[in-house]
């Protein structure tokens, strides 16, 4: 039964997680390369491939010590997450008609739940925990390489370019130049440039 239950949660996780990619890519949070969808079926197979090379990544990392990491990751954006919705509560910010509330109690018992699962690693676990953090600041990287193009180092936007070229041409895909139908899809280069991607 167990086997049933991890199976269906790793075919759900392929699923989402790549449409993820995929999504936070076309957004310009990563890499351009990984916005590049398939024209016959529309899936993301670049972001399937990035998701492929992270998971082969932690697959060489303890797994008590992957759960750790994600585990303090995971409580700490639903921290922050409940904090903006707070803010958004007693700012009176505007929200849509359709919007779910519950009473403030039960939301105040979920913020001290899961600051309680945040904290905690700090004492246990204190490197795992930096660790954790680390990796979440290094997000700042991303940040002003690929969402702030214009801030980002002459040699980040060579390698965006290559990775994109690279993938275009692994899943047959060919920029424009190319005298076949081009795809209903518009990549944004690193540059913020517009320009369509035709296939062979």
């Amino acid at each position: 039964m167990v086997a049933v239950l991890l199976i269906g949660t790793l075919n759900s996780n392929l699923f989402c997680g790549s449409r993820f990619m995929h999504a936070a890519a076309r957004e310009g949070h990563l890499p351009t390369c990984i916005s590049c969808v398939n024209e016959a079926s529309n899936s993301p197979r670049a972001a399937l491939l990035g998701q492929l090379l992270c998971t082969l990544i932690v697959s060489f990392v303890h797994i008590d010590t992957l759960i750790n990491y994600v585990t303090f990751v995971m409580w700490a954006q639903k921290v922050v997450t409940v904090l903006a919705l707070l803010y958004l509560r007693y700012t009176r910010i505007p929200v849509a008609e359709g919007a779910i509330k519950v009473p403030i109690l039960l939301t105040l018992l979920f913020l001290v739940l899961s600051l309680v699962l945040v904290l905690v690693p700090f004492v246990e676990e204190p490197i795992v925990t930096a660790t954790g953090v680390a990796v979440v600041l290094s997000g700042l990287v991303f940040f002003f390489a690929l969402v702030k193009p214009e801030e980002a180092p002459r040699f980040l936007q060579r390698i965006n370019g290559r990775c994109l070229e690279f993938i275009l041409i692994l899943f047959f895909l060919f920029p424009l130049l190319s005298p076949f139908p081009v795809l209903p899809v518009y990549f944004t280069n690193f540059l913020g440039k517009s320009f369509a991607v035709g296939k062979m």
